[in-house]
């Protein structure tokens, strides 16, 4: 063999074992695995919990309630009094909001709605705050609360007020304390009727009045009707039947202005209110018009006061704050 064929081999063989060396790390070893950073899962059950048992604490006002909830040196930034707060107004009822979890800080991050309130009147305001907390050790902690600006309510004046329940005509009411609620029955037409008795028709039957009064004087009254076919509207108001009162619609032209129809939690309430020294005469009177779930024409009735001033008291007390709780009962 000449030298130039033994330099061809030599050659031949180091390609070879170049292509094998390759083919070994292509198809034999393994890649190394990429590095991946994981962000820890919000553990929403355990976090609730830690905020929500610092919420109870606050609503107990004992601080020592709240410690278990607390990283400790947050614990010292907190005055014990100041957590204690007053008997009223008080923290009341709370809400969670929702959880974040904050990956540079690993932190989580709980919003909720804490109310205040006093014995007996419900809530009156409320804070949106920010509850931190991190695990210490093997402890979810609260380090850092943030308090948003207090939110004032208005305050419901009903919330105290007694109710009056219907049942057989389905109705119920909200109205003030001091008044009592005495019911009549049947007027003198419907009992007539039901011994199966003529009625003139001037007045027309009534199945029941229940006056509302206070230790001087009545207020309102209201009257259930049968049930009568006509809408609870402007252009219905003319074919109600008479109320035999100061309502009464057959003297359609003392009603001040056109009747206005008003929406009460869904329920269509026609305004009428009547001008004192019409054709009738007398004094200042207004009712609302409405109708239960099985027709019944149901009445209020303000009426009997001489001063205009006392009558619109009440009759805005009525339209304003009564008829603002009233619910219609299946």
């Amino acid at each position: 063999m000449n030298q130039k064929g033994f330099v061809n081999i030599i050659l031949v063989v180091i390609v070879v074992i170049l292509v094998g060396l390759v083919g070994y790390f292509v198809f034999v070893q393994k890649p190394e695995a990429p590095t991946v950073t994981q962000t820890p899962p919000v553990n929403e059950t355990a976090v609730k919990e830690v905020v929500i048992g610092f919420l109870k604490a606050k609503q107990s006002r004992n601080f020592e309630n709240a410690k278990p909830f607390l990283n400790s040196e947050f614990t010292k930034t907190i005055d014990s009094v100041e957590f204690a707060g007053t008997s009223n107004p008080h923290t009341g009822r709370f809400e969670i909001r929702d959880v974040q979890f904050l990956s540079n800080e690993k932190t989580y991050k709980v919003n909720a709605r804490v109310y205040e309130e006093y014995t007996g009147e419900g809530d009156i305001g409320y804070n949106d705050n920010s509850y931190y907390v991190k695990l210490f050790d093997d402890s979810y902690l609260i380090y850092n609360i943030e308090y948003e600006k207090y939110v004032e309510l208005a305050k419901d004046e009903t919330a105290n007020w007694k109710t009056y329940r219907n049942e057989e005509y389905g109705f119920e009411i909200k109205y003030p304390t001091e008044l009592q609620a005495v019911s009549s029955g049947p007027n003198k037409e419907q009992k007539k009727l039901d011994r199966g008795e003529m009625i003139s028709g001037t007045i027309p039957p009534s199945y029941d009045t229940i006056t509302f009064s206070n230790a001087t004087k009545e207020q309102f009254s209201v009257i259930i009707f049968p049930v009568n076919k006509n809408e609870v509207s402007p252009n219905g108001f003319k074919g109600y039947l008479s109320m035999g009162s100061a309502c009464d619609t057959r003297w359609i032209d003392s009603v001040s202005g056109e009747p206005t129809l008003l929406n009460k939690n869904g329920i269509s309430v026609l305004e009428a209110q009547v001008i004192s020294g019409g054709p009738r005469g007398g004094s200042n009177s207004g009712c609302y018009y409405f109708k239960n779930s099985r027709g019944n024409l149901i009445v209020f009735n303000i009426s009997g006061f001489e001063q205009k001033s006392d009558f619109l008291n009440v009759f805005h007390l009525v339209g304003d704050k009564v008829l603002s709780t009233l619910s219609l009962i299946k």
